[in-house]
């Protein structure tokens, strides 16, 4: 009698690993689907973006880009000139 109590409690715990193990690859499967679907769009998007943060272009606070010379966007005005004479690079 205790054997076969025992033998239910196993085969539930492997039913339900099995069950994780289902949705675990439904899940992988439906992102594959949306990264295939939007992979273009995506990529396009990131591109778009790294231009221009490279070109310093898009919205946001005071100084020119961070690629032809001058004040970097990310450079607090209150510092003063980029570099200060006290930057170590």
């Amino acid at each position: 009698m205790l054997v076969k109590k025992f033998r239910k409690v196993q085969d539930k715990k492997g039913q339900a690993l099995v069950e994780y193990a289902l949705i675990l690859a439904l899940i992988a499967v439906v992102a594959i689907g949306i990264l295939a679907a939007l992979g273009g769009n995506v990529a396009t998007t990131l591109a778009s973006a790294n231009s221009a943060l490279e070109s310093g272009g898009g919205g946001g606070g005071g100084g020119g880009g961070g690629g032809g010379g001058g004040t970097p966007w990310w450079w607090p005005p209150w510092l003063g000139p980029f570099p200060p004479p006290w930057w170590p690079f």
